[in-house]
């Protein structure tokens, strides 16, 4: 509440300036409101509610200031308040599991235990679950629930944990709690491994040069189906290839497979590189990782041979095609891949185009260029062609 209490004043085009500021000087809020005109002992009230979640134990300060139409400070009021510690919420927690190590083919539990020591009621108490793998850090399993603990009371949970959704490592069984978005209790553990889990993983990659080796400059392909078998040729997994192109199955017993990739939807026009389709594997405690190569043969090259009235190398306006030269398109070895001849306005065009480095190479096979001079000095041209692409504008 601000009350003016000069007798004969009015305050005028001021505002009103908060600062919180926590014991470790870190500025926790800072906010201005207007100051209607405000008459002679009139007041002016605003309410603001702090929500302090983990707050730091210490002293805080309000600060309020008085600015005028220019944000100088007018007039300064300080106030404090403590917050002190919670004896009174004691909470216990502990994890343990069936085995310390376990093989494929073995489940484990986790089983979670908390306790409420305090004299009062936990109300509202927020319950995390979680399996770790360590290594990685990733969350392989989370359940999340809210309970009520009774003073001195014990809750109690069991989690079961498949070894099919685990990998080889050292995982961790958590529990993790909070009151009201705060931390009640950070965590509790208990560690177990997992030895001999199978793995079977990998790449689907565009192999730009198709030479079926993952080079540095190849990249992923998204959205690819794979297919799991077992040695019945029963299809027991089917996954995705993610953004990268990688998949990973979830981990299988020893025993004999086989992977396959379906050649639709994103693969549909592509070939091969790796020749691997469908893949068998053995395994018997072992992390197999396989890449699968393709190339795209749907890029297209197009450009213009034209009369460079101006000798500046562009492609101006007014300047015209030359119909009837013979071209061709020469692969990473030098052959010929493709030819073609330029339509009456200098146009050549080649579809259908493997991903790879290309040469494009004017023959001219009629003598429609004799005495001409290349103003572009870029005969042959050097092509790299991507999948999915579109190159236009090489022109001669």
């Amino acid at each position: 509440t601000l009350t003016n209490l000069a007798s004969n004043s009015i305050l005028e085009n001021m505002s009103l300036e908060l600062i919180i500021t926590a014991p470790d000087s870190s500025e926790l809020l800072q906010q201005s409101s207007p100051i209607n005109d405000l008459a002679s002992n009139a007041s002016q009230q605003w309410q603001d509610i702090l929500v302090l979640n983990q707050a730091q134990v210490g002293v805080y300060t309000i600060t309020f200031n008085l600015l005028d139409e220019s944000d100088n400070v007018i007039e300064t009021f300080v106030y404090n308040f403590e917050v002190v510690l919670d004896q009174q919420l004691s909470l216990t927690g502990d994890v343990a599991i069936d085995f310390e190590q376990i093989q494929p083919g073995t489940d484990n539990s986790c089983h979670f235990e908390l306790t409420n020591q305090s004299a009062s009621p936990i109300i509202g108490l927020d319950v995390e679950l979680m399996v770790v793998n360590l290594s990685n850090q990733l969350t392989v399993q989370s359940i999340t629930q809210q309970i009520d603990l009774a003073a001195n009371g014990t809750w109690q949970d069991v989690l079961l944990v498949p070894t099919s959704s685990l990998s080889s490592g050292d995982h961790a069984c958590l529990i993790r709690t909070s009151i009201n978005n705060g931390d009640a209790l950070t965590q509790a553990s208990a560690v177990f491994s997992v030895i001999g889990a199978n793995q079977l993983n990998g790449q689907v990659f565009d192999d730009f040069n198709g030479n079926g080796i993952k080079d540095n400059n190849d990249t992923g392909i998204a959205d690819v189906e794979l297919v799991l078998l077992d040695a019945t040729q029963a299809i027991i997994q089917t996954i995705t290839s993610g953004n990268d192109g990688s998949y990973q199955f979830l981990p299988v017993v020893n025993g004999s497979y086989e992977i396959a990739v379906t050649q639709t939807g994103v693969l549909l026009n592509a070939a091969t590189t790796t020749n691997n389709n469908n893949l068998a594997v053995d395994v018997e405690f072992a992390i197999i990782t396989t890449d699968f190569g393709y190339q795209f043969s749907d890029s297209r090259v197009q450009g213009t041979i034209w009369n460079d009235e101006n000798d500046d190398g562009q492609v101006d306006l007014e300047e015209t095609g030359f119909d009837n030269v013979s071209i061709r398109l020469l692969d990473a070895g030098l052959n010929e891949f493709d030819a073609t001849s330029t339509d009456a306005d200098g146009l050549f065009e080649f579809e259908q185009i493997t991903s790879g480095p290309y040469q494009l190479e004017i023959t001219d096979d009629q003598m429609v260029l004799d005495d001409l001079r290349n103003t572009t000095d870029n005969n042959p041209m050097t092509l790299n062609v991507f999948s999915h692409a579109d190159l236009i504008g090489n022109n001669f």
